[in-house]
C-alpha cells in the first residue's frame, strides 16, 4: 500500500505553501526521515522529510506551484510493489497537528479543512484574469487536473469562454504568501482586539552616549538597545507580556521579543527568545543574524514563532511617529520613530536634544490605560537612564 506525502502545516498561520525544490526524483529510493523536498511557507523555508521508506513512485505537484496546506504531493511505494499512479488525487486531511518547532518536518503532518482551490499555473491564472475567464469553467489537462494556458486557449477558440476582451486589471500585483498572510492576520487583529494607543517622547542623548562608549565591544544599534531596555521593562511589568484567552489572561513565562523586519516578500517578525536572560552583546549578535535571514527568507520555523511582544522601528525610513497593529496573539506592540533634534526646555533653558517618539498599541481586553502607561513610562526611564538597565 502506498504512503501518501502531503504539504505539512509548519506554523499556525500558514494556509498555503509551494515546493521550491524536489530533492528526490521519481524512481529514487528514499528512507524514512530523509529530506524529500524543500517547501516555502508564508514565513519560512523548511525541509520536509519522507514519512516512510520506499520508492518515490509519483510526484503529483511540481516546483513553485502555490498549493493549500494538506495537498497530496507524492506517493511512496514499498520495494517490489506495483506503482499505481493517480490521475486526480484528493485531499485527505488527518487529525490536527501542532506547529513543528524546527527546520525539518515530516510530509504526513497535514491538518487542513475546507475545499481545495482551482489548480492552475501562474500563467494560466494571469491569462484568465486578463480575459475575464472563470477558471472553474475550464477543464485542466495538467497533473491533478491543473489548468494550463493551453486549456484556456482551447476553450476560447471553441467559443466556451467570454470574448477576448481584456478586463483592464493586468496591472494587479500578485500577493506573496507572506503579504497575503500579513493582510489576513492584521485585519483579524484589528477586528478582534480593541486597540488603544499611548505615545510619549524620550530623550535619546544618554542612550546614544552609552552606545558610543561600547565601540570597543562592537557598536550596537538603537534597536538592539531598545530590545534590551524593553526586556527589562517587561520583566517588571509581566502583565504586558500576556495574551487574551476565553478562560482568562495568560501570562507568558518567557520574554520573547519579535522585531518587525522587511523581507523580499513582505513583513516578517523574527523572534529573539528569552531576552531578559541575554546580554546586550548577545542581543545585538542575534538580531543582526535574524534580520539578515529575514531579508533573504532563510529563517527557520523556530525563529518565527513564540513571540510574546513586538517592536517595530520605522525610524530608518524617516517616519517620526506611527501606530502599529498588534501582532496576534500578543497584547501589545511598540512603535519606534526616527530620532530627530528638537528644541526642549530643561531647567528653564532652551536646548537642542535628540528625541524619539514611541507609541504603544494595546489590547484593551488585556490591559487598562494605567497599566500600559506605567510600562511605557518605565521604558522611557530606562532609555533616559541606561545605568538603571545595567550598562
Amino acid at each position: 500500500m502506498s504512503i501518501e506525502v502531503f504539504l505539512p502545516r509548519v506554523t499556525q498561520t500558514a494556509e498555503k505553501a509551494s515546493i521550491t525544490k524536489w530533492l528526490k526524483s521519481e524512481g529514487d529510493w528514499v528512507e524514512k526521515g530523509e529530506a524529500l523536498f524543500e517547501m516555502e511557507t508564508d514565513k519560512a523555508n523548511v525541509e520536509v522529510e519522507s514519512p516512510g521508506t520506499g520508492v518515490l513512485g509519483q510526484i503529483l505537484v511540481g516546483e513553485n506551484e502555490i498549493m493549500p496546506i494538506g495537498t497530496l504531493v507524492a506517493l511512496i511505494f514499498a520495494k517490489g510493489e506495483e506503482i499505481r499512479k493517480r490521475e486526480v488525487p484528493t485531499l485527505t486531511p488527518t487529525a490536527p497537528a501542532a506547529p513543528v518547532e524546527g527546520k525539518r518536518v515530516r510530509g504526513d503532518q497535514v491538518p487542513v479543512s475546507g475545499a481545495q482551490e482551482v489548480l492552475a499555473t501562474p500563467l494560466a491564472k494571469r491569462v484568465a484574469r486578463e480575459f475575464g475567464i472563470d477558471l472553474r469553467t475550464i477543464r485542466g489537462s495538467g497533473p491533478r487536473g491543473r489548468v494550463e494556458k493551453a486549456d484556456i486557449e482551447r476553450a476560447r477558440s471553441a467559443g466556451l469562454t467570454p470574448a477576448a476582451t481584456p478586463t483592464g486589471k493586468a496591472n494587479i500585483l500578485k500577493l506573496s504568501l507572506t503579504r497575503e498572510t500579513t493582510a489576513r492576520r492584521m485585519a483579524q487583529s484589528f477586528q478582534t482586539a480593541p486597540h488603544f494607543y499611548l505615545s510619549l517622547e524620550a530623550d535619546m542623548k544618554a542612550l546614544q552616549e552609552a552606545r558610543d562608549s561600547l565601540r570597543d565591544k562592537g557598536k550596537p544599534t538603537v534597536t538592539d538597545l531598545l530590545v534590551f531596555m524593553v526586556g527589562k521593562a517587561l520583566k517588571e511589568y509581566p502583565q504586558i507580556n500576556s495574551t487574551w484567552t476565553e478562560e482568562g489572561i495568560l501570562l507568558k513565562e518567557e520574554i520573547n521579543i519579535g522585531i518587525a523586519a522587511v523581507s523580499e516578500g513582505g513583513l516578517l517578525v523574527p523572534v529573539i527568545k528569552k531576552v531578559d536572560q541575554r546580554s546586550l552583546a548577545e542581543i545585538s549578535e542575534t538580531l543582526a543574524d535574524l534580520v539578515q535571514k529575514a531579508r533573504s527568507k532563510k529563517l527557520g520555523v523556530e525563529e518565527l514563532t513564540g513571540g510574546t511582544f513586538t517592536i517595530t522601528n520605522m525610524g530608518m525610513l524617516g517616519i517620526e511617529r506611527f501606530e502599529a497593529i498588534i501582532n496576534p496573539p500578543e497584547s501589545a506592540i511598540l512603535s519606534i520613530g526616527k530620532i530627530v533634534d528638537r528644541v526642549v526646555v530643561i531647567q528653564g533653558g532652551m536646548h537642542i536634544r535628540p528625541r524619539m517618539d514611541m507609541t504603544l498599541s494595546v489590547d484593551h481586553r488585556v490591559l487598562d490605560g494605567a497599566d500600559a502607561a506605567q510600562f511605557l513610562v518605565r521604558v522611557k526611564e530606562l532609555i533616559e537612564n541606561p545605568a538603571a538597565a545595567g550598562f
